[in-house]
């Protein structure tokens, strides 16, 4: 995977979500400087350049993977390994289980695909990290990986996905499979760092006439897109990672007004208005204020970011510089000699200057799955990995730190009962009270 020479395409499976809740933003875009590549970016790429080379490879190690890739001098922490471990596991247990049954199964590994539009042809194709084919089975499985933490993505119709398998059984020029050998189209999430209630791995069924409709869907909307007039629809979904919110007007506008409550055009115009009262405010008004947040959140963090950048490049911002950040301490010299100087100056034992405690649950966890799926062989190891988990509960509990938090009423946990907090409170003083009493 080489990602210094991939053009992307302007309408490309990647820019798919955003070009859909946000037409307008393609022009933006290519009115924008480029912004640089942000290190969770890279991050990424790298992670997609270990696991290509993994596949390829036929390795079943994250260790083994990134060996065999560009990076192998590079050095990478248990997060980042884990999760290429992850997905290699889910792929190769995924790739042998079709494989046993069927025989016939082809693996597709950062192959490019092109979906025809009418709209604007050619600009719609990308790389797939992965798929897997079998005729015998009538069966496609598109993956996608994701290394992200932050942004939990669904694979529910996926529109990434779907393009990607669109792009393979009806792509311009050749297709990569042929669409009346498919019955079931099967789109994958593999995101092993982010937290999902459905896991770390999200499948869903589809079929290859549900994938064309998409296709067409996905037509109209760059064919707005396109349009002159394209309309800006800001929203936290499509602006989080546009390369244009730092110069977004709707973006400002929106963000603006939304969490003032007045009509607001520019942040210029923020001096003119007075801030409502809290305490003034219904309990609706209130709730929209706080939905806001987020938005707003965005937009001055990615302002932040774009003064940042235009003051490394030196550029001047005018009442803003950038300077060096506090000095913090470190150790100097050699640990060794040092501990033992330290502990004749203090007059203490050389073991009192080291800290010594258990490994946290997480990782101790990791440790215990690891070491079960080492006393198995390749198909077994995503059972083995349950099992270690099962066995692992028995030496954990749960239990809440009694403080509260304020979320949204999407949350999946229950609203907590204020009054019985409250009463459990009273009636644990006023025990407390009786008993020092007596």
């Amino acid at each position: 995977m080489d990602t210094g020479v991939r053009t992307h395409r302007r309408y490309s499976p990647s820019q798919a979500e955003r070009v859909i809740l946000c037409p307008g933003s393609r022009a933006l875009i290519e009115r924008t400087p480029e912004r640089d590549r942000t290190t969770y970016a890279e991050e990424g790429d790298k992670a997609h350049i270990v696991l290509e080379a993994g596949l390829r490879t036929f390795a079943t190690t994250a260790s083994q993977a990134l060996d065999a890739s560009e990076l192998c001098f590079e050095t990478f922490d248990d997060s980042f390994m884990s999760a290429i471990q992850e997905a290699l596991d889910y792929i190769w247990f995924l790739y042998e289980l079709m494989q046993s049954q069927y025989g016939d199964v082809q693996m597709f590994v950062e192959v490019y695909v092109n979906p025809p539009v009418a709209s604007a042809p050619g600009e719609a194709g990308g790389y797939c990290d992965i798929a897997l084919f079998s005729k015998a089975a009538r069966k496609l499985w598109v993956i996608d990986y994701k290394h992200g933490i932050g942004v939990v993505k669904e694979a529910i119709d996926n529109s990434q996905a779907n393009q990607y398998a669109a792009g393979f059984m009806f792509g311009d020029q050749e297709a990569k499979v042929d669409a009346d050998m498919v019955d079931e189209v099967t789109l994958v999430i593999v995101q092993p760092r982010a937290f999902h209630p459905k896991g770390t791995v999200r499948e869903f069924n589809t079929t290859p006439a549900a994938v064309f409709d998409y296709l067409l869907w996905y037509d109209d909307c760059i064919a707005k897109a396109e349009a002159e007039d394209a309309p800006l629809n800001p929203g936290l979904e499509q602006c989080q990672f546009c390369p244009a919110r730092a110069v977004c007007p709707a973006l400002e506008r929106s963000a603006l007004t939304h969490a003032l409550g007045t009509p607001i055009n520019s942040i210029k115009d923020l001096g003119t208005v007075k801030l409502p009262d809290p305490k003034t405010l219904d309990v609706n008004r209130l709730s929209f204020i706080k939905q806001s947040f987020d938005m707003l959140r965005l937009y001055m963090r990615s302002v932040d970011q774009q003064i940042e950048e235009l003051e490394r490049k030196g550029i001047d911002v005018p009442g803003w510089k950038m300077v060096q950040t506090q000095a913090v301490r470190h150790w100097y010299g050699d640990e060794d000699e040092r501990i033992t100087k330290l502990a004749a100056l203090i007059g203490c034992n050389r073991h009192d200057l080291y800290d010594t405690k258990p490994k946290g649950i997480t990782d101790v966890e990791k440790m215990i799955v690891d070491a079960f799926k080492q006393r198995v062989g390749r198909s077994r190891k995503k059972q083995a990995a349950e099992d270690a988990k099962q066995m692992f509960a028995f030496f954990t509990t749960k239990h809440s730190s009694g403080n509260l938090t304020l979320v949204e009423d999407s949350d999946p946990r229950p609203a907590a009962n204020l009054a019985q907090i409250s009463f459990g409170q009273i009636a644990d003083a006023t025990k407390l009270i009786t008993n020092q009493g007596a």
